[in-house]
């Protein structure tokens, strides 16, 4: 199921991402904020599910019904073993929620722990996504 995202894809490109949004947060003066660095580091992560499911539409497209099953089951399975999915959106949204109340708290070592625990679990979602890869070349052949 995880085989129809692009065979190039791999999550660590994610951070790029993130470290060019926290590239802005820093010209804008915000760097030294929690806010900027957890809203930069689960930006990226909160595509993952659209994504997910416009490429395995893609993959299937002349049968919908089959499309809409296999998004769904890949869903299921990409959300209960690559935890990104489900948890950067919910750091996203209580980020936005942050910044828009403009509660701004300086960076701590318990903060950047926690951006590393964030930058692991995509990480972790590319270790999985290369081995279950590898795995389906295995059998396949």
């Amino acid at each position: 199921m995880m085989s129809y995202l692009q065979e190039d894809f791999r999550y660590y490109h994610l951070l790029g991402i993130s470290a060019a949004i926290l590239a802005l947060f820093a010209l804008l003066g915000m760097g030294k904020y929690r806010v900027a660095w957890y809203f930069s580091i689960s930006a990226p992560g909160v595509f993952l599910v659209p994504l997910q499911i416009a490429a395995t539409t893609y993959a299937n497209w002349p049968d919908m019904h089959r499309a809409a099953s296999e998004a769904i089951g890949a869903l299921i399975v990409l959300v209960s073993l690559c935890p990104i999915y489900w948890v950067a959106p919910i750091v996203f949204v209580k980020q936005c929620r942050d910044l828009v109340r403009g509660h701004l708290v300086q960076v701590s070592r318990r903060s950047f722990g926690i951006s590393a625990v964030l930058v692991a679990l995509y990480l972790w979602s590319d270790l999985l996504t290369a081995m279950s890869q590898r795995y389906a070349e295995i059998n396949l052949r």
